[in-house]
């Protein structure tokens, strides 16, 4: 029986087909549904990978070679996370939305502090069941240090900003460096003040200094166990603050991205079943 010659899928007929340009040189819009083709395209993917990236194509080509075998799992997801921008790249190229992919990383790159702010202060303190459990004054002086404290970490109100959320991280994270700084710089551990981390402790301190007077109170120049003093208060602040914000189903921040954590999935058991004789499960 004759062998049947490699099917092909017909390419669809767009109305303008010479618009349809790919940016690799040699290749057509319709090679893409011609598997002898594509089979060239991915050559030339390869070629292009092992030159520009030596040691991301060497670890992903060793799992591809090996299929995994004998691999851990983490050594498995390593060598395709080391693959993967490498295909996007070629891809944006391929089908020149360059400048889309760049506009889009740049806009997923601007909510970084946002998934910083999540993973280093609110996981850790706000979303806590004890959240403010440090903080020893009311929810209103709460406010009025966070605020008056965030304020001067960036220069603006968060308010005042068209994303809340955003410039709240931002401020939050600006003090959370101050105060990450001083404690390990308290335990020996490499970190070490500079003149940077204590002008942006001196800005919280003429901030809230109305606030928290005894506080406040330092030496000229403040101290670094001063500035650590001051910034730990302003956190705690921040925390309680944000923490009854969060409990507060009228208020925005209720719904930020933020202060949500993605529930634990069994996938054994995404489906809820009800037995109603034990005896026959």
């Amino acid at each position: 029986m004759a062998e049947s010659p490699p099917r092909t899928v017909p390419p669809p007929p767009p109305s303008d087909r010479a618009a349809l340009k790919l940016g690799v040189e040699g290749f057509t819009y319709a090679d893409l549904f011609v598997p002898a083709r594509l089979r060239d395209l991915h050559g030339d993917f390869d070629r292009w990978f092992a030159k520009s990236a030596p040691a991301d194509y060497a670890r992903f080509d060793a799992y591809r070679a090996s299929r995994g075998e004998g691999m851990t799992n983490v050594a498995k997801s390593e060598a395709l996370l080391a693959a993967a921008p490498h295909v996007g790249a070629y891809l944006a190229r391929l089908f020149g939305v360059g400048a889309q992919a760049d506009a889009l990383r740049e806009s997923i790159l601007a909510d970084d502090p946002i998934w910083r702010f999540k993973k280093e202060f609110a996981k850790k303190r706000v979303l806590k069941a004890d959240a403010g459990k440090a903080w020893v004054g009311t929810r209103e002086l709460a406010e009025k240090v966070a605020r008056a404290a965030m304020e001067a970490a960036i220069g603006i109100s968060p308010k005042a900003t068209t994303d809340e959320e955003l410039a709240t991280a931002r401020a939050v994270l600006a003090i959370f460096d101050v105060d990450d700084v001083a404690r390990k710089a308290a335990k020996a551990g490499g970190a070490e003040w500079n003149d940077e981390l204590r002008a942006r402790a001196s800005k919280v301190r003429a901030a809230i200094a109305a606030f928290a007077p005894e506080v406040c109170a330092a030496s000229s120049p403040p101290t670094d166990a001063e500035n650590a003093k001051v910034v730990a208060y302003a956190l705690d602040a921040c925390e309680a603050w944000l923490a009854a914000r969060r409990a507060d189903h009228h208020d925005v921040a209720h719904k930020w991205w933020s202060f949500h954590m993605p529930k634990t999935l069994d996938f054994a058991h995404l489906v809820e079943m009800k037995r109603p004789d034990p005896a026959h499960p």
